[in-house]
């Protein structure tokens, strides 16, 4: 009865219209088949099946199972081998699971090891391991077939350990690997970088004689590149006196994948003189390698030989042509290569549609790359991610937190990768803040940041001195093992060098195993920020005897550090040693140090005839450097020279306007000084205030000029009044010539009272337990007098005042300061 049941169930399931493409094929093969009547057998006989014995039990006429067809006929091997397959093709395993049922009414599982072999593979195709598993375990003789079948199946699910199990128990059951066995068991091993194992197989490899076999080399060689084992592929290649594309394919790409562009390039010429000739496969092994290795003029080249080669690209080759467009910011061959998508139909595919995006952001377009996005029939995450990153990696930071939101309303998640973008975004273009409270949602939203999130969201608090926040970011990165992720490690010192932590920032510099020239760089720069200029070249002699050849970025740090460190020879040696050992030629940037070097010292003059003696043409950089050391000499006849060339290049940007404004009024040149502001005035500039900002308990609070704004300003000045009477005492005297207005003396003392540093430093003196350092950062200069107050400050309270102005920092102690007033 339960047969009979099972029977019906089968031929109602061939004939429903779900099921309409099996049936039909099925009715067309089943009508050429031979029609017979089955006698029932009265003994048990055998046949041979796949050179396999199996046992046949007596069967029965199969009409009376079949309703609804009307001649008596048998289903035979070849029959359900077809159905079988069919399932397969249409990855349908539950249809498949009735023609299993109908299997096991007939019987036909036990009398065939070759259709038992074709169900564990049917199972194993469609991803039902358990079930392929249940019917391996019940085949009463297993052939290597079997075996095959079910590693191939654990091997496709990702369980290739379990694979290699069933390998080594095949091996105990007596039977040896074949040429479709070994690739099945290699490829187990090269994914998961099984080298030992591989090794073992090689070795049966050749005592079956199959080493030479073109299926089983390739497994070899791809295991080998898998486990990073070069010379052993080498030596398998070179070996085999037959070679496929896949052959070639694999060892060029392998080549590209460690960096070995030459021997890459010698192997696809090779290959090109041989019997197998490049295909598409080959071509985007190429592209994408030279891509991946920097080398994004030689792919465009080898996509244009492509196209001469008559090979069609596929979707693989254009992503890649793509990414190397925009690594060059090529818009022209981008926009080639865009037309020829159209022309050949590749806009369908979402990952050519992400790279066309990310290319158009890379050229600055982003309104073709927001057209790209718009057109897109269909989108994924990395879409909204290509098109967030655009608009924010461009500066237009509003505009990708609107589209960040129109991604949740699509009911897809942000990622790490999202959040990393639009952080980024806001970090790269000054709105630091903005860019903490982004962190801070992320991490409300349960996102766990990576290294570069890490790296990303550090500059913002290095930005607002955000020391605490740092410390919080650096202990996530210990817990999670990236604190030795050297791009986090670089990030690390340049933050806690930035926050006034100098001894913080060389821990973790002495801690970084690998350190690449930027490591150098940063820590350099971090000494140089802090006025040890002495210390900051030693460590740039450390550099050079550690191997690593410095860059043009060095050099800047080298020579701002003999800046402050009023070190004039040691200048001019770094200045000439640039060329003559390094082979690196100054730029404008290093000009402009040398020009602040020898302003800082007095050398006007000097200073200034170096200018008209630079190769290139001066830049901003170079002037306001002059102008700046005019402010501290009083070189008015200079200053002004500077700043007429200043208002020609930046006519928008007010410091320079405010610094000869305050030379003019540092000479009691009022009216000149007065001039220069209705010129401001005129060409609708504003002065940017002061502003200082100070973190305590873990939120940063800003101050500026004259702030009235404060909850607490009636205790801060009540602290400032304080203190000014035992400045006095102890010999302060306000320097009025920075309260920069013609008024008299007693209101010049007010207003210096107000300037926003000292409002922070009260601020952290109330705020924060007595003999606790306090930090500043301010966005401009700190004035002199700020200067001297915080000097005599740091003595009567016994504190240290680290103080970061827009260019150094000043570390306050016990009323000296680490500049020696040398600023």
């Amino acid at each position: 009865m339960t047969s009979l049941c099972a029977s019906y169930m089968f031929a109602d399931w061939i004939q429903t219209p779900n099921h309409k493409t099996i049936h039909m094929r099925y009715m067309r093969l089943l009508n050429g088949f031979k029609r017979q009547t089955i006698k029932p057998f009265t003994t048990a006989t055998t046949t041979t099946t796949n050179a396999a014995m199996i046992t046949r039990t007596p069967s029965y006429n199969i009409k009376a199972e079949f309703q609804g067809v009307n001649e008596t006929y048998a289903i035979d091997s070849d029959a359900y081998d077809f159905l079988l397959q069919e399932c397969v093709n249409m990855r349908t395993p539950s249809e498949g699971q009735k023609v299993h049922a109908q299997m096991l009414v007939t019987g036909v599982l036990t009398q065939s090891v070759f259709l038992a072999t074709k169900l564990v593979g049917m199972y194993a195709y469609c991803g039902s391991m358990k079930d392929a598993r249940q019917v391996f375990e019940k085949i009463p003789k297993r052939n290597v077939f079997s075996w095959n079948a079910i590693i191939r199946g654990c091997v496709r699910d990702g369980h290739c350990q379990e694979a290699l199990k069933l390998y080594y128990q095949m091996q105990q059951e007596g039977l040896s690997g074949d040429s479709y066995t070994f690739p099945i068991v290699l490829k187990a091993c090269a994914e998961i970088a099984a080298l030992e194992q591989g090794e073992e197989i090689h070795r049966s490899v050749v005592r079956g004689g199959l080493e030479l076999h073109v299926n089983v080399a390739n497994a070899l060689i791809s295991m080998y590149w898998k486990c990073r084992r070069i010379e052993n592929a080498r030596q398998v290649f070179d070996k085999m006196s037959v070679r496929d594309a896949v052959t070639w394919n694999t060892m060029i790409a392998g080549y590209f994948e460690i960096g070995n562009c030459e021997e890459a390039e010698k192997l696809f010429d090779e290959m090109q003189m041989g019997k197998s000739k490049p295909d598409v496969i080959t071509w985007s092994a190429m592209i994408s390698g030279y891509e991946q290795n920097g080398h994004g003029d030689d792919a465009v080249r080898s996509f244009s030989k492509m196209q001469l080669a008559g090979v069609k690209a596929n979707s693989v080759t254009i992503a890649s042509v793509l990414a190397s467009c925009a690594d060059l910011a090529a818009l022209q061959q981008g926009k080639e290569i865009h037309n020829y998508m159209i022309r050949n139909a590749f806009e369908s595919y979402v990952f050519v549609g992400n790279a066309l995006i990310h290319m158009y952001a890379k050229c600055g377009k982003l309104d073709d790359a927001y057209e790209v996005f718009s057109n897109m029939p269909e989108r994924d995450l990395i879409s909204w991610n290509a098109i967030i990153s655009c608009y924010a990696l461009n500066g237009y930071c509003d505009e990708a937190l609107g589209l960040f939101d129109q991604l949740q309303m699509t009911g897809m998640n942000p990622n790490v990768i999202t959040w990393s973008a639009v952080i980024a975004g806001h970090t790269q273009f000054g709105h630091s803040v903005e860019a903490l409270k982004l962190f801070g949602r992320m991490q409300l939203a349960e996102v766990k940041p990576n290294s570069v999130t890490v790296a990303t969201i550090l500059p913002s608090c290095a930005d607002l001195a955000a020391l605490q926040r740092g410390k919080e970011l650096h202990n996530y990165t210990i817990r999670n093992n990236s604190g030795s992720n050297v791009i986090v490690g670089n990030a690390l010192i340049d933050m806690y060098a930035k926050c006034g932590s100098l001894e913080y920032a060389r821990s973790v510099f002495d801690k970084i195993v690998e350190r690449d020239v930027i490591s150098w760089n940063a820590i350099i720069a971090g000494y140089r920020m802090h006025g040890h200029g002495e210390d900051a070249l030693t460590l740039f002699y450390e550099m050079q005897q550690a191997g690593i050849k410095p860059d043009h970025i060095t050099f800047i740090a080298v020579l701002s550090a003999c800046s402050h460190a009023g070190l004039v020879d040691e200048g001019w040696r770094y200045f000439d040693c640039m060329t003559q050992e390094y082979g690196i030629f100054p730029r404008v940037e290093h000009y402009a140090c040398m020009v602040d070097i020898l302003g800082r010292a007095g050398q006007l003059d000097e200073a200034y005839n170096l200018i008209k003696r630079m190769p290139q043409k001066p830049n901003a950089c170079v002037w306001g450097a002059l102008l700046g050391a005019c402010r501290k000499h009083y070189n008015i006849e200079l200053a002004e020279c500077a700043a007429k060339h200043l208002y020609e290049l930046e006519p928008k940007t007010t410091g320079n306007y405010i610094l000869l404004s305050n030379i003019y009024a540092a000479s009691c040149r009022w009216e000149d000084a007065a001039k220069v502001r209705t010129l401001m005035k005129d060409r609708g500039l504003n002065k940017k205030p002061g502003c200082t900002w100070i973190e305590v308990k873990n939120k940063v609070y800003s101050f500026v000029v004259g702030d009235t704004s404060h909850p607490q300003l009636n205790e801060i000045y009540l602290t400032l009044d304080s203190l000014a009477g035992q400045m006095k005492a102890e010999g302060y005297v306000p320097d009025t010539n920075f309260a920069l207005h013609d008024v008299d003396e007693e209101e010049k003392e007010h207003i210096l009272y107000g300037h926003s540093e000292k409002l922070a430093i009260a601020f952290g003196l109330m705020s924060t337990p007595p003999g606790m350092s306090i930090r500043i950062t301010k966005n401009l200069r700190v004035c002199g007098d700020c200067h001297s107050a915080t000097k005599f400050i740091s003595k009567i309270v016994g504190r240290k005042i680290i103080v970061r102005d827009w260019n150094r920092f000043h570390h306050f102690e016990d009323g000296l300061c680490s500049c020696g007033d040398y600023w």
